[in-house]
């Protein structure tokens, strides 16, 4: 059914995790515009994991590697969410989407630039500016991704992944 479909798809994805990642956020934000949000104090004694990557509403979140979609959901702590699979069997977190990519579903594989969703505040963080929260989940659990991302796309890669938005849209 669609479990075995969806690990037959995660299975195809490179053993070796990438370790140099893009910035998963094709325009509105540098590399100097991150900060190291990780263990910040959240609400409930909570600790921030991941990266608060401030852009302006609407900004297009694309995907860093090749990968899988394995999770489509809402919640009240994250809003609109993503989850992805990626090489080294690595889970990729995508929170506080203003909305999904038309048709994104269960199972899609993605490529390098292939949008995921639209930068929001939904979610608890609804009172606060648009921004991606992203997380990197590997077998020990969550990792700080501001430590992975290493470059924004070239250029010619931002201009490729609009031809294939435009394209699709």
């Amino acid at each position: 059914g669609k479990t075995a479909m969806l690990a037959e798809k995660i299975a195809k994805l490179p053993p070796e995790r990438v370790d140099d990642l893009k910035l998963p956020i094709l325009f509105g934000v540098k590399m100097s515009n991150l900060s190291n949000s990780w263990g910040d104090p959240r609400p409930g004694g909570r600790k921030h994991q991941g990266i608060d990557i401030m852009a302006p509403r609407g900004s297009f979140i694309v995907s860093p590697t090749e990968a899988v979609v394995s999770r489509i959901d809402y919640g009240l702590v994250g809003g609109n969410v993503v989850y992805t699979v990626n090489p080294g069997r690595e889970t990729f977190y995508y929170a506080h989407l203003d909305g999904f990519k038309e048709g994104l579903k269960v199972g899609d594989v993605l490529q390098e630039g292939d949008l995921i969703g639209y930068v929001g505040n939904t979610g608890d963080a609804r009172f606060s500016s648009p921004h991606l929260h992203f997380t990197i989940y590997d077998y020990t659990g969550p990792r700080n991704a501001y430590l992975r991302i290493k470059k924004e796309f070239s250029i010619d890669e931002k201009a490729e992944s609009v031809r294939q938005i435009i394209a699709e849209a």
